[in-house]
């Protein structure tokens, strides 16, 4: 039977959108099962899904119109299929420190500062924006190379934000309002709204589709990469890169699917650390720890409940309970990862337990717990100096596990 569908020259969340566009209506029949049809018609197409979300198979409905068949191939290989071209693209990207300079990588994207006339902060610590200028392959549909685009530089910020001694990332992901100061500088009229969040430049400079000339901008300062990474924790310094930028990306987009996606989602678990971190620093410190899980070696994990199986290696003399070997690979891998995590002997022995703990209810950080404190406190201050050496820890692992695939 031809596949009229193309589901394997197509991205699955493509083809399901063209479905949904085509159809108007879809339904979830089964487990990874979804109909699309049309509203008083026995006409409908029934997608099937494997639990990794790519198309297994799909089905027709009983004598299912040729010509509607051949305008929904149409559809597809207009949308999907056929080579409109690449088109440059711009989204607005924010730092902790400002963006006064250039980089270029390669043919995909590149980051220069928003033009004299954007908004711009009047504080230094603040979220500084820039322009990011991505390349795309071009759709007919605008619904297509806006998901596209979205895609691109989600994973383009989330390796930057990681490689990078900055918090790279491209603002809210979703719509957000909040109780805001309103014309603060005259105290007496300032009056509280609430508004929309957002960063909206009146217009960027029109790009004709292609990357921006960088005639009027210096390449942003470089910094050797070992002296650059040996810092703990986010640079207050002007914006800097690391001399070997190009050559960790290139090492990224390098990686096999396998290792790509365990690196991907290292690098998404840490970029999520810095949204978590002002309402829970109990969640940014499980976040951290999860975020290296991503690299350690694969887990064998039980075919019907796909849970993990912890393979006992001793029993506890204190409580009688089995010990396991996961806490032991953890440390392992720090070991291999980080070279000098002997310098951080108190993390490298209990952030895998206060982990556990804050995971399974039995612990919360000072921070959340007793969130009124705001002067001297030991124990809090123990914890935030914890926080700290382990976000270099993660940081460091996760940098140089990229460096050694």
């Amino acid at each position: 039977m031809k596949d009229y569908l193309h589901i394997n020259e197509v991205k699955p969340q493509e083809l399901m959108q063209i479905l949904l566009m085509y159809f108007n209506l879809a339904q979830n029949t089964g487990e990874f099962t979804y109909r699309y049809g049309k509203q008083n018609s026995n006409v409908y197409v029934d997608l099937v899904c494997n639990d990794d979300g790519s198309i297994k198979e799909y089905n027709l409905s009983k004598d299912f119109p040729e010509d509607e068949l051949f305008q929904l191939e149409k559809k597809i290989q207009d949308n999907l299929i056929t080579d409109h071209g690449e088109v440059v693209r711009q989204v607005i990207g924010f730092c902790t420190e400002r963006v006064t300079g250039y980089f270029k990588y390669n043919d995909l994207f590149q980051i220069l500062p928003v033009p004299d006339s954007a908004p711009k902060a009047d504080l230094a610590i603040a979220d500084h924006p820039f322009v990011l200028e991505i390349k795309i392959k071009k759709s007919s549909n605008f619904l297509f190379n806006n998901n596209r685009l979205t895609e691109r530089a989600t994973i383009y910020s989330r390796l930057l934000n990681q490689l990078v001694n900055q918090h790279i990332w491209l603002g809210n992901r979703y719509n957000q309002s909040a109780w805001a100061y309103i014309n603060t500088d005259d105290l007496n009229n300032a009056t509280t709204k609430w508004v929309q969040l957002g960063y909206f430049p009146k217009s960027l400079p029109d790009n004709a589709g292609k990357f921006s000339s960088l005639d009027d901008f210096k390449p942003i300062e470089r910094e050797e990469y070992k002296k650059y990474y040996s810092s703990q924790g986010r640079s207050l310094d002007a914006f800097k890169l690391p001399d070997n930028l190009e050559a960790s990306l290139d090492k990224a987009f390098s990686l096999d699917n396998t290792k790509w996606r365990k690196f991907f989602m290292a690098c998404s678990w840490y970029a999520q650390h810095s949204y978590t971190w002002q309402e829970s620093q109990s969640s940014a410190f499980i976040e951290l720890v999860t975020a290296l899980e991503c690299l350690t070696q694969d887990k064998e994990v039980c075919k019907c409940c796909n849970q993990p199986l912890l393979q006992n290696e001793d029993i506890c003399k204190c409580c009688g309970q089995p010990r396991y070997h996961i806490t032991k690979h953890f440390q392992e891998f720090l070991k291999e990862n980080v070279p000098n995590i002997d310098q951080y002997p108190l993390a490298k022995k209990t952030i895998y337990k206060i982990r556990s703990q804050l995971a399974h209810g039995m612990d919360l950080l000072q921070s959340d717990l007793e969130p009124w404190h705001f002067g001297m406190d030991a124990k809090k201050d123990d914890q935030r100096k914890l926080q700290e050496d382990l976000f270099y820890i993660t940081r460091t692992a996760i940098y140089n596990w990229l460096q050694k695939s």
